[in-house]
């Protein structure tokens, strides 16, 4: 779980770099290093829907924010928590004290593996939105006329839950 919102966090920043890399480049790296690289999540939510509005992206991301907050939370009380406790095969206990300077204790609270599927889920179809982003309105999934197949990044659906993890369909020419 914490790995694919790690993943949906480079994801965002990556997106922002390729957008000013392609935009602005004698901008991009001096923006990148002063700015992308040192943002947080919310600002990093920031950042996405800039990007989504600027390249006119005809996805629904009217959800990603609530998801984005959704998964945001459960993968901090998980990376910070001090307490692991195996309830059965499929829950496990999380919290109490934070590995944070000054932060406070959270409650120890049970976390069920379909709850942690229903979250990696949800960072995958918000990595998606990126996806669809970056190659359907940068360009980055144009093909040449020679070429033997084509990939289409899908669109994904306004809400996670409808999402059935497709990401791509290659068709054969």
């Amino acid at each position: 779980m914490t790995g694919a919102f790690t993943i949906v966090q480079e994801m965002i920043d990556g997106a922002g770099r390729t957008y000013f890399t392609m935009k602005t480049p004698e901008l991009a790296k001096f923006v990148f290093a002063r700015a992308i690289n040192r943002i947080s999540d919310s600002e990093r939510l920031t950042l996405f829907h800039a990007l989504h509005r600027a390249l006119g992206c005809p996805t629904d991301a009217t959800h990603v924010t609530e998801t984005f907050k959704n998964v945001k939370a459960l993968r901090d009380q998980i990376a910070h928590s001090a307490t692991f406790e195996l309830i059965d095969t499929d829950t496990v206990a999380v919290g109490g004290e934070f590995f944070q300077t000054n932060a406070t204790p959270t409650e120890i609270r049970a976390v069920s593996r379909e709850e942690l599927e229903h979250s990696i889920h949800a960072c995958r179809w918000i990595a998606q939105h990126v996806k669809y982003m970056l190659f359907n309105t940068l360009g980055s999934g144009e093909t040449d006329e020679e070429a033997t197949h084509t990939l289409e990044i899908l669109k994904p659906p306004a809400r996670a839950n409808d999402w059935d993890g497709q990401e791509a369909r290659v068709t054969i020419h």
